[in-house]
């Protein structure tokens, strides 16, 4: 049962990730270094979501990203490895007493004729809670 609740959470996060990232590429004018985000929590019964923009490097497989809220607040640090199109990481969520986050997801580099991006998902593991960070990049060619 929890299983199948935990599994509807990431599916609903994902289609909303795909939606935001769909509207972003028809009207790309991005920088290289532009990165926006935004994470998802399960809380109870509810999702506390958050957004912004990130400083990302990707160096060979390593793959850093923080990320923060408009105010310019770092929220969560992420770092990781990516195997293929696959990343494992480890989050921290900044000013809280949460431990870290155990997280696993997928990058993707996308061609859209005079502008490309890439976009990077990824979901909390073996918690009882749900975590879910989005990562976007889009730019001209």
């Amino acid at each position: 049962m929890k299983t199948n609740m935990m599994m509807k959470y990431v599916v609903l996060s994902i289609a909303i990730f795909f939606i935001s990232t769909t509207a972003i590429a028809e009207t790309v004018t991005q920088q290289k270094d532009k990165w926006g985000w935004f994470s998802a929590i399960s809380i109870y019964n509810n999702w506390h979501v958050s957004q912004g923009y990130a400083d990302v490097k990707i160096s060979g497989k390593i793959f850093s990203a923080k990320l923060f809220d408009s105010e310019g607040d770092l929220t969560i640090e992420i770092n990781g490895q990516i195997s293929q199109d696959k990343i494992t990481a480890t989050a921290i969520l900044k000013d809280t007493d949460a431990e870290p986050c155990k997280m696993t997801g997928e990058i993707k580099y996308l061609d859209f004729g005079k502008n490309i991006g890439t976009d990077i998902l990824l979901h909390e593991i073996h918690s009882p809670a749900v975590l879910v960070v989005g990562l976007t990049n889009y730019r001209q060619k």
